[in-house]
């Protein structure tokens, strides 16, 4: 679990870290982080992966805001 959420994490960092990153991306993969993440906080708690993740999906809300892309649904309100 802490690998998948790593890579998915890398993935998200490396395509915002791109020269010219599509301004859409993400969403699915964002979907499957967030999923990851509220399962391993339910087993491990809110440690230093957690927090980091936290602060990966706050940059790619960030990207989204500055590339006029913001989400128009909550991540959480997926079926």
């Amino acid at each position: 679990m802490r690998a998948a959420i790593m890579y998915r994490c890398h993935v998200v960092e490396k395509t915002m870290s791109l020269a010219e990153p599509p301004p859409v991306f993400g969403d699915g993969a964002i979907a499957e982080l967030l999923d990851l993440v509220e399962a391993y906080r339910e087993r491990f708690g809110h440690d230093a992966l957690a927090r980091n993740c936290a602060g990966v999906l706050d940059a790619y809300i960030m990207f989204r805001v500055e590339h006029g892309t913001p989400r128009t649904t909550s991540p959480t309100s997926r079926a």
